[in-house]
């Protein structure tokens, strides 16, 4: 049979901004849904490409503006994969909009709720940075950008973004500032077009698809750091953050002596996915600074990414891990690639060399304080009595003054964040005791960066 078929049904809702990609919100003032759970369709459409045109209707909610991945409104119809539809969010409610014309392509952004800094401004920075990005990676076409952002209370830093069909999505906090954070979190998503879209190095089955998060998540976050940090989008004091960031991670992790593939088999826990993206982070700027040693700076890591890029492009499939070997073997010498790759796949401490950020930053000694609360959370909370439930002698909430037998009232904290204070309500013989801690159960040293004082940020590039 031919024709047209027209389905209604129903989509259960929250009215609650949980702050998923995937989940589908109807508030007072706006709602959005991920396509996983709006649009049904069939699976047969997955590989198939089709025009597609994304029409909304805002009247049943009363929305004042619709946006989508596809763009601000109903854009025109556009040719995609079923599964780039099952990958759309869409947006409505009292919007704010930004839609930027130039002769280097077409940007748009839609945006709900307020936020510390302009989002105008943040439309025309994307936008630029897209751009370059599109230079850099020689792409022949710009099919241009839609961003959406979702502004509601959560803790500064807590960001969620993601490359959603074919544009961005963002969950930030009314008081996120528009610093390296969050351009780093937006320029990683934006180089996954490229780093884990066009060019993918390693497996690519569902499988095994994890064990190559090392390339598609963290030399998306090594070029986030280094193209923001050429178009003097960060300082070198941000990039020095960021680094030490990523070393504090290898140092802590507890996952650290794991492989790449055992990393990869537990990639959903959030340590085994921060490892692997801190890996692949580290191995790209070792790399990087290996390979501009070795060519007196004539290469880089660059050289050897697009050229990899271009390989793809050519073959329109994933590569082998036996490519990138052969690439760091050309750049470096076979003993070099052999060492890079046992570091990779078998894990272990990656260094870098002394001089791989540049003049203003040079190696120092650091310290990376260990999250925890010094009882067990999720074990009290689902205790009848609520009493603590593993509470430490020696820890930072027995040391606070928290007592066997007192019983958890209230909390306040953020998990994973050794630098933010814990606020206990405990209730002790029928009075409320309030404490308030550091929730740090150790320190680990480790080798990081520090700035170099008295060199002007415009000497800094490498």
């Amino acid at each position: 049979m031919r024709g047209t078929l027209h389905l209604d049904y129903d989509v259960d809702a929250t009215a609650d901004e949980a702050g998923e990609v995937q989940g589908v919100v109807v508030a007072t003032d706006h709602f959005y849904a991920g396509s996983e759970r709006l649009l049904l369709l069939p699976d047969a459409l997955d590989s198939r490409t089709v025009s597609a045109t994304l029409s909304i209707d805002p009247a049943p909610s009363a929305a004042a503006v619709v946006a989508s991945s596809f763009g601000v409104g109903t854009p025109p119809s556009r040719l995609a994969r079923g599964r780039l539809l099952r990958q759309v969010s869409i947006l409505g409610g009292s919007l704010g909009t930004s839609l930027l014309d130039a002769y280097e392509g077409h940007d748009e952004a839609a945006w709900h709720g307020y936020t510390a800094f302009d989002m105008r401004s943040f439309a025309v920075e994307l936008a630029e940075e897209r751009t370059v990005m599109n230079q850099f990676f020689g792409d022949k076409v710009d099919t241009g950008q839609t961003v959406l952002v979702v502004a509601h209370p959560r803790p500064r830093q807590s960001l969620l973004v993601a490359q959603r069909g074919g544009g961005l999505v963002g969950f930030v906090g009314i008081d996120e500032l528009w610093a390296a954070p969050l351009r780093m979190a937006f320029a990683q998503q934006m180089l996954h077009h490229w780093i884990g879209g066009q060019l993918w190095i390693g497996p690519d089955d569902p499988e095994h698809e994890a064990e190559s998060i090392w390339f598609a998540d963290g030399f998306a976050r090594h070029y986030a750091r280094e193209l923001l940090f050429r178009f003097r989008s960060l300082s070198a004091a941000e990039v020095r953050d960021e680094v030490n960031a990523l070393l504090a991670v290898q140092a802590v992790s507890p996952l650290r002596q794991l492989s790449n593939a055992a990393l990869g088999a537990r990639a959903r826990e959030p340590d085994a996915h921060a490892l692997l993206v801190a890996r692949g982070a580290l191995l790209a700027a070792r790399v990087n600074a290996l390979v501009k040693e070795r060519s007196s700076g004539k290469h880089s890591l660059d050289t050897i990414v697009l050229a990899l890029l271009g390989q793809a492009r050519t073959t329109g499939k994933a590569l082998a891990l036996s490519e990138w070997h052969k690439a760091l073997a050309v750049e470096l010498g076979e003993e070099q690639a052999v060492a890079l790759d046992q570091l990779l796949l078998q894990g272990g401490v990656i260094e870098l060399p002394e001089h791989a950020l540049g003049p203003c930053l040079r190696q120092a000694p650091e310290r990376q304080a260990i999250f925890g609360l010094g009882f067990d959370l999720a074990a009290t909370r689902a205790s009848g009595s609520k009493e603590l439930v593993g509470l430490d002698p020696r820890g930072p909430a027995a040391h606070a003054g928290a007592r066997k037998g007192d019983a958890l009232e209230e909390i306040e904290h953020e998990d994973k964040r050794p630098d933010v204070p814990v606020k206990l309500v405990l209730s002790r013989a029928k009075t409320k005791v309030t404490l308030r801690y550091a929730p740090v159960i150790a320190t680990v040293p480790f080798s990081g960066w520090e700035r170099v004082a008295g060199v002007h940020d415009e000497a800094c590039q490498r």
